[in-house]
């Protein structure tokens, strides 16, 4: 018989020592489809300019005509455009014009109208603007991508650029240029901002577009496999299927094993059984061992670690409880230390719920961001 979660008594876990010697860097389940009408989006334009009608664009290219050609030219703007966008009505068709016509004329402007780009992407879905950049080519003949470049401002440019990526490609490029930069710290902000459906795609992408495992790069980075880079290997492993996650037939036992492990410092078991919990396990186990320690079990990792294995293993706890969470923490995190670049990054990787789990657990923080209109702008937005 196993025995009860109540033995032993586990009040203060010792502290595990420490062997961090590395630099440190400084400091999905994809959203629900949704209608790719933007009721909300032309309210920091002011009020919308749709009328009946139809705004003034820059006249094709004239060429010789054909049959196609003479019927094109006979057709308004918005017929070419209900041509090519067969699904959507006039009025979204209509919306998706103006808000093009608006960014375009933005673009060259001063800082504060161009926030009014970054505030009305932060409110539409990833669909939503893969359409609007399709309309924007189709009007203009100039990728919305390429036009952005007009923008003096590189911090604002950067942070556009980055809400126009397709989101996988973002995360890509993040978890590249963390190797690159031999980057813990974003590397572990990639991993555990994502729900594991979309890191799992994530990564397979990542092994077919560079002709290796990711795991393969994490052995590189991690020479010593510390804790903490045991933890994230086996997790990345986990989350691909390549390592099976544990047969939980109890969970009380596994909660007892756990404290247990921690009590006796059986680092490396401790690491292998809390690395391949299933989430659907994981909240529970954790509830369970907060009810017999009477602490919650983040603030015993808190307490057990130090430096940067504190961090990620409470991070990984929030992470495991609820996805939302993890990234709210991270946000937290960057936000409390004014890291504008990663909070850029980590705020476009994010969807809008998540957001608002930052401005629910931490308050709304723009106090340290006064400096940072742009992240301002992208976060308020999000988190309203």
């Amino acid at each position: 018989m196993p025995k009860p979660i109540q033995q032993p008594p586990i009040q203060q876990p010792p502290m595990f020592s420490s062997n961090f010697s590395q630099q440190q860097g400084k400091g999905p389940a994809l959203p629900a489809p949704c209608l790719p009408s933007l009721p909300n989006f032309m309210n920091s334009f002011s009020q919308p300019t749709i009328q009946p009608q139809i705004p003034t664009f820059p006249q094709f290219p004239q060429m010789q005509l054909n049959t196609t050609q003479q019927l094109s030219q006979t057709l308004t703007i918005t017929d070419q455009l209900q041509l090519k966008f067969p699904q959507l009505n006039i009025q979204t068709i209509q919306q998706y014009q103006t808000v093009c016509q608006k960014i375009q004329q933005i673009i060259p402007q001063q800082e504060q109208k161009q926030l009014l780009i970054i505030q009305n992407l932060a409110s539409m879905q990833p669909n939503q603007i893969v359409l609007l950049q399709e309309f924007y080519g189709f009007l203009y003949n100039v990728e919305l991508k390429t036009d952005i470049q007009r923008i003096d401002d590189k911090y604002m440019k950067r942070c556009i650029q980055m809400q126009l990526m397709d989101q996988r490609e973002l995360l890509l490029q993040q978890l590249v240029e963390s190797f690159q930069k031999n980057s813990i710290f974003d590397l572990v902000n990639c991993v555990f901002s994502l729900p594991e459906q979309q890191l799992r795609e994530t990564l397979i992408e990542y092994q077919t577009r560079f002709n290796r495992p990711f795991e393969n790069d994490l052995e590189v980075m991690f020479k010593q496999q510390l804790l903490y880079q045991r933890l994230i290997y086996n997790y990345c492993m986990v989350v691909q299927g390549k390592l099976p996650y544990q047969l939980i037939q109890n969970e009380d036992q596994v909660a007892y094993d756990i404290l247990s492990d921690m009590k006796a410092q059986q680092s490396l078991q401790f690491v292998d059984r809390l690395s391949t919990i299933h989430r659907q396990s994981y909240w529970k186990i954790a509830l369970k061992i907060e009810a017999t320690t009477k602490v919650s079990f983040g603030a015993i990792l808190s307490q057990t670690f130090t430096d940067i294995d504190a961090y990620v293993f409470f991070l990984f706890n929030e992470h495991m409880i609820d996805s939302n969470m993890g990234i709210a923490f991270i946000l937290n995190e960057l936000i409390r230390k004014e890291d504008g670049q990663r909070i850029a990054v980590v705020s476009c990787i994010a969807r809008p719920q998540q957001i608002e789990k930052v401005f629910f657990k931490y308050g709304r923080l723009f106090d340290k961001l006064r400096g940072h209109p742009y992240l301002m702008s992208l976060l308020q937005v999000k988190g309203q």
